[in-house]
This record gives C-alpha cells, structure tokens and sequence, in this order.
C-alpha cells in the first residue's frame, strides 16, 4: 500500500517467555494459592475445634453425681496427693491406707474426674485394697487450661505410676489399674512403658486409638467433611502430643503378657464396641492373658453398665430429667426448681453397684496377684 510503511520483523513485540499461557499460569496460581488457604483455615478449625472438645472439665454446680461430702467421711477417709504431669500439678486422692492387699489405680473418662469412682472405692476398700484416683490434666481440681486431647489421659496415667513408684508407702504394694472410657484406653496404652510395673489391668467401655475415635464422631456428625478434614486433626494431634498421639490400646497390651480384662456392653453408643471398642480389636491382640467380659444392661451401656438394673434406670430416669429441666429453662434453672428435683434425688441409689460385676473384677484383681506370686516363686 502507498505510503505504508516496510514492516521491520526485528522490531515485533513479543510476550516474555514464562508469561505466554497466561490463563494456565493464573489456574495453576489460584489452585496452590486456595489449597495453601484451605490448609491453613482446616489446621486454624482444627485448633478452634480441640478446643471445645477439650476445653476445661469442670464440675457443674447443678451436676447430680455424687460427691465425696455425701458419703461416709469417717470410714472412707482420704488423703489429698498432688503430683506433675507435663507442668501441671494434678490432683489425687488415697484411700484405704491401712490396706495392704494391693493399690488400684483408677482413670477417669474425659467428662468425669476422680469422686466419678466413688462407688467403686468404697467397695474395693471394704474388700482391702487400697485405692487411688485423680482429677486429669484440666479436670475439676486440677491445673490445665484444658483436657488438651485424648491421648493426654495417657500421660497423665504414666504420671501417676511415677508417683506412686516414687512414694515409698505405695510403691511396696502390688498395683493394678482400672480405666473407664478415655481412662480405660489409656491404662491399657501405658502398659506399654510400665509392663514391668503392673499386674493387672480391667479396661471399661475403652476405645483403641484416640484419631480413630475422633474419626468416628466426627465422621457420624458431618459426614464426608471428616475424610477430608482428618489429615489436619492427625497432624495437630502429633504436633501437641508427638509420638504419644498414636499410641493405641493394643499396642500396649501386646507389649506384655499382663492380665487384661476388657469390659464391654453391647449398647454402649459411646464407645461402639463392635466399631471402636477393643473388642473390635480382638483378633489384633496377642497378649494370651486378655480376656472379655459383656456387660448387660438395658440403659445406657457407656454409662450405667456396673449398676444394678434398678439402679440404672433410675439414674437414666434423673439425668434425663435434668435435661428437660434445661430444654426448659436454658443453662441456669431458677434455684427454687432446681432445688424441688435435687431434694427429690436419691444419689445412692443413682450409684448401686452390680455385685456380680464388682465380685468378678475383684477376683479378677485377686487372681492375678496369685498368678504373679506362684510365678515369682517358680522363678
């Protein structure tokens, strides 16, 4: 064309190397960009999550349990013991001291704490074993700004055994361990440390592995959100508790050939036992010395297994009751309402114990301290 001007090819602009595919670049930015926010938003939730979960375990001032002030003070008299565990100062208690038969050493569950045993201390106490329990890390009378997390039971659990192997009046005793729940996992996890120091263990209504029970709740309460978000609670749990976080159950049992009685009930929506109870790890066990005992009972079996039948269903009957007194009234019942329905509670019989189930965990206890003598002197 006239005029035009000869096109001079050195002279054509052209896009930098790396910025040719601008729409692949801005894809493949805003992936890596969303996957790092997600990552960091799921380990904040997990954090804000564990929280709640595992916030401080206080005792509620309508709580309907029965506490140490309602029993008989003068034939159950306690010591008050304190002890460490990770930095903070735990609160425990001895009874029996004039016992000398052996020392039981008792685990909590994560809503419950150390006068949660009551029952069971004043009979094992009648049947001369000295007893005692403890309030874990961020539990009612102990120190901790919370439970932390279920492996933290553990810990607290190994604590205790240091106390006691270091006092010089329970360390010449035999002792034998007995866990509810979180407390039923964790004596059966720290038999892989104290194999040598422990003769017996009963595990209630335990659960095997502390990710896998978090898996489970979560995965029953927001479904497939739990499959993507376990990653993250697997990662924050070893980052609080390193290799303590996935210890299991199991791996502590098959550390030892310590008799193991496990404790279940077949209605335990708690702790499944079919699904996450030890029983569902039975053919992963190899410890020869672990036996099972089903529970029977038509209330709830996480909760009220040990009682009598009557005595179950009145406690289910009471704390339900208090349920609809809050559905009804919200956190704070008007003090004339609340105090009508605790003068109308009967806490002993809220807390009757199944003989034939207290019988049979004593003997358990008893046998197996038999066992180990008639082994000590074969040796």
């Amino acid at each position: 064309m006239k005029g035009a001007r000869p096109v001079n090819k050195n002279h054509i602009s052209r896009a930098p190397e790396g910025k040719q595919h601008p729409l692949a670049y801005t894809i493949v930015r805003g992936t890596v960009i969303s996957v790092l926010v997600f990552c960091i938003l799921s380990f904040i939730s997990m954090a804000i999550l564990f929280g709640i979960l595992f916030g401080r375990n206080e005792l509620k001032s309508d709580d309907i349990s029965l506490r140490y002030e309602e029993i008989d003070n003068i034939k159950y008299p306690r010591t008050t013991i304190s002890f460490i565990s990770r930095g903070n100062a735990l609160c425990g208690y001895i009874y029996g001291e004039q016992n000398q038969k052996g020392l039981i050493l008792f685990a909590h569950g994560i809503r419950s704490g150390a006068d949660s045993f009551l029952p069971e201390v004043m009979y094992f106490v009648d049947k001369g074993w000295r007893v005692m329990t403890f309030d874990g890390t961020g539990t009612r009378r102990s120190e901790g700004k919370s439970i932390l997390g279920l492996p933290q039971t553990k810990i607290d659990v190994e604590a205790a055994i240091e106390y006691i192997k270091s006092d010089n009046s329970l360390s010449t005793l035999p002792l034998v361990l007995y866990g509810h729940s979180m407390g039923g996992y964790a004596v059966a996890a720290a038999l892989g440390n104290y194999r040598d120091d422990v003769e017996a263990v009963v595990c209630v209504a335990a659960f095997n592995s502390p990710a896998d029970t978090m898996y489970f709740h979560s995965k029953n309460t927001v479904g497939i959100l739990a499959d993507i978000e376990y990653p993250f609670m697997w990662l924050y749990q070893t980052l609080l508790f390193g290799a303590d976080a996935n210890i299991t159950a199991v791996d502590g049992l098959n550390s030892s050939d310590t008799p193991v009685l496990i404790a279940y009930s077949e209605n335990d929506l708690t702790v499944p036992h079919d699904e996450i109870g030890l029983y569902a790890y039975r053919e992963e066990i190899i410890n020869p010395r672990v036996n099972f005992y089903s529970m029977e009972t038509y209330y709830d079996g996480h909760t009220t297994a040990w009682l009598t039948e009557n005595s179950g269903k009145y406690a289910t009957e009471q704390w339900e009751m208090l349920k609809r007194l809050h559905a009804e009234y919200g956190d704070i019942i008007p003090a004339d309402i609340y105090s009508e329905f605790l003068n109308g509670v009967n806490k002993m019989q809220m807390n009757e114990l199944n003989l034939q189930y207290a019988d049979m965990v004593n003997d358990f206890f008893r046998d197996s301290l038999d066992d180990t003598s008639e082994l000590s002197n074969m040796d």
